[in-house]
């Protein structure tokens, strides 16, 4: 029971236990991009598929996520885009087979992969409207498009749309399997159904008395989807840099148009992956809080990655077929857009040994104990960085120290020195701390905790039971009288945005020019 979604944790258990979680980030790459060759090969064959899993294995956001850090990006469509190639293949089967055993199957196994991908990361859930739109264009009649709804009435007529009801069907029982129990969770820890972690702000103790262990969460104050698609007056000012940094991390997706003409002839394809890049961006693009401490934030755009991936790869395909050079203009142009991604990959990467490195040597690991662990053996703890998941605040003594009270072992007290940070708490409240624990100088303690950083201390409940406000989904608050800052491009940024403008002229360029050809 964590801050995030469940699913990164319970994938992540069986690895720890078997000591192969430095795989982690490899086997997500692996069945990321198992995902993006199998649609790209049922769409377009498999050069374009290998071709297209090349782009998505060269994005930067997916090498960061696949070496740089353990976030639930990579996660989520490394479930859920398998998810979604399972329901286009039971899809296909079922037009030649009917609602068989094997197609239901298909479907409701893409749909419990999706649900995984939604255990990973919570706003994955927009994207399930793409296996159910490919469902019900893939059995839409041919035709005009002035003849739409005549063709839509063919096809919600019965018994045409027996079969693709029953694939739909499964898909959401699939769904299901995963929603219903992840909703449980969450009601269960933080109140709702539709609440999370992201609310409560990581507020959770263990308490322990024997054998039996009890997790006190604080329920959420609103519902995790309040902050979400809100295009208010900064978001608007800073959608043009927020676009520029989308087009450093996701070439691809500058040369998807010709991509997205090739697929004019397999219209289901084409509308699941515009809902796809679509709903994922129009969750994004509307929040104000994205982008502004650290370019790395635009991990939450890694579920364009594949989808721009496979477009890019079949826009280079008709252009390599339809110019007499455009084999070697093709190369190149791939060329360009991998070069991009790892120009902007190690830029970030490098960023992030910095940050995570500022001070030097790492924090050694922080042991688990509580006040009354502390004050019953303090030699086994002694010199050591040890962590309080809850402490009460009995009094202050002057500006420099708080004397904590175990919330369950209410005689148990240890003295907390604050030393040179400035540290405000108030008699009564709980809150949660990293410290060293050593021994004091001061003739009333044999031993007290010593606060290394400000930001090592949690405030967990007011000292009248009130709550923190929750601000996971609130932008950065500037000075009175002052706006936020658009983060810049760097150097490093700049060039990959040149690389990746560079294909994507060459791409659009070239297959303007066909068009003009076979037009002229």
């Amino acid at each position: 029971v964590n801050h995030w979604p469940p699913g990164p944790s319970a994938a992540l258990m069986p690895l720890i236990l078997i000591g192969a979680e430095e795989l982690f980030g490899t086997l997500l790459a692996l069945m990321a991009c198992a995902a993006t060759y199998g649609l790209a090969r049922r769409w377009f064959g498999w050069r374009i598929a290998w071709l297209a899993t090349a782009f998505t294995l060269a994005n930067a956001t997916v090498l960061l996520l696949w070496f740089g850090q353990w976030m639930g990006d990579l996660a989520a469509v490394s479930f859920a885009l398998p998810g979604l190639w399972l329901v286009v293949e039971a899809a296909h089967r079922g037009r030649r087979e009917g609602a068989s055993r094997a197609v239901l199957l298909l479907a409701l196994a893409g749909g419990v992969l999706f649900g995984l991908g939604v255990t990973m990361r919570y706003t994955t859930v927009v994207m399930c409207g793409a296996p159910y739109l490919y469902i019900g264009w893939l059995n839409l009649p041919a035709g005009r498009t002035r003849d739409f709804l005549q063709r839509l009435r063919t096809a919600l007529a019965w018994p045409a749309v027996r079969d693709p009801l029953l694939q739909a069907g499964a898909l959401t029982v699939g769904l299901l399997l995963v929603g219903i129990p992840l909703a449980a969770y969450n009601a269960h820890y933080f109140g709702g159904p539709f609440n999370s972690g992201y609310q409560s702000r990581n507020q959770l103790e263990v308490s322990s008395d024997g054998d039996n262990l009890t997790v006190e969460t604080h329920e959420a104050s609103v519902s995790m989807w309040d902050g979400y698609i809100n295009l208010g007056e900064q978001e608007r000012e800073n959608l043009p840099q927020v676009a520029k940094f989308v087009a450093v991390f996701f070439p691809a997706l500058l040369c998807a148009l010709p991509g997205a003409w090739a697929l004019r002839r397999q219209p289901a394809a084409g509308i699941a992956l515009g809902w796809w890049l679509g709903s994922i961006s129009a969750i994004y693009l509307t929040q104000g809080w994205v982008l502004a401490n650290t370019f790395t934030d635009i991990r939450y755009y890694l579920p364009l990655a594949p989808a721009a991936g496979i477009l890019a790869a079949a826009g280079l395909a008709q252009i390599s077929g339809s110019l007499e050079r455009g084999k070697w203009l093709a190369l190149a142009i791939a060329a360009l857009i991998i070069a991009s991604g790892a120009v902007a990959f190690a830029d970030a990467e490098s960023d992030l040994q910095q940050r995570w490195n500022h001070t030097g040597q790492p924090q050694p690991p922080a042991t688990e104990v509580t006040i009354f662990q502390l004050t019953e053996t303090p030699q086994q703890f002694l010199d050591r960085r040890v962590h309080l998941g809850g402490a009460e605040v009995v009094e202050l003594r002057g500006s420099g120290a708080a004397l904590l009270r175990d919330p369950v072992e209410r005689n148990a007290t240890v003295m907390l020195v604050f030393g040179q940070h400035p540290v405000a708490l108030e008699p009564g409240e709980r809150i949660s701390l990293f410290a060293q624990f050593r021994a004091d100088q001061h003739p009333e303690n044999d031993y007290a905790l010593f606060l290394q950083s400000a930001n090592d201390l949690e405030h967990l409940q007011g000292p009248n039971g009130e709550q923190p406000l929750a601000q996971q989904h609130q932008p950065p608050q500037p000075p009175p009288g002052q706006t936020r800052g658009k983060l810049p491009l760097n150097e490093a940024q700049r060039m990959a945005l040149t690389l990746g403008l560079a294909a994507a002229a060459l791409t659009n360029g070239a297959a303007a020019w066909v068009a003009w050809r076979r037009w002229s």
